[in-house]
């Protein structure tokens, strides 16, 4: 895990605004951190640390636990993995997928008005 993944994880459902005031950093210095864009500074992560906890080992090496304490008395989300994605790509996948449910769905339809109309034929002869 990057130092932009663990400081995406640490932020969990913040948005980045939420995440950057405490801080004292604008949102987008953030957003190019956990991108891989920017490299985070001492300072940040020292305070970074004292704000939300975390342990500068895990931070800035991903050593140890993100607070410290040993493994089996870590939160659960500990184990989560961060993806980002573009909200363009996101939103390209989401519809790419429905348009394959929706033929899918339509193939199903077609044959069951095929099976329909198969069985009203046997029903007459």
């Amino acid at each position: 895990m990057s130092v932009g993944q663990r400081l995406r994880w640490l932020r969990g459902t913040k948005t980045l605004q939420e995440f950057a005031e405490p801080l004292g950093i604008v949102l987008s210095g953030i957003s190019n951190i956990e991108s891989g864009r920017s490299k985070m500074s001492l300072d940040l992560a020292e305070k970074i640390s004292e704000v939300y906890g975390c342990t500068l080992d895990w931070l800035i090496k991903g050593v140890g636990t993100w607070n410290g304490q040993p493994e089996n008395d870590a939160p659960a989300k500990q184990s989560i993995d961060v993806v980002t994605i573009p909200k363009d790509e996101l939103l390209d996948l989401y519809r790419r997928l429905d348009r394959k449910n929706t033929e899918e769905i339509q193939k199903k339809e077609a044959k069951i008005e095929e099976l329909e109309q198969n069985l009203e034929k046997a029903k007459n002869v």
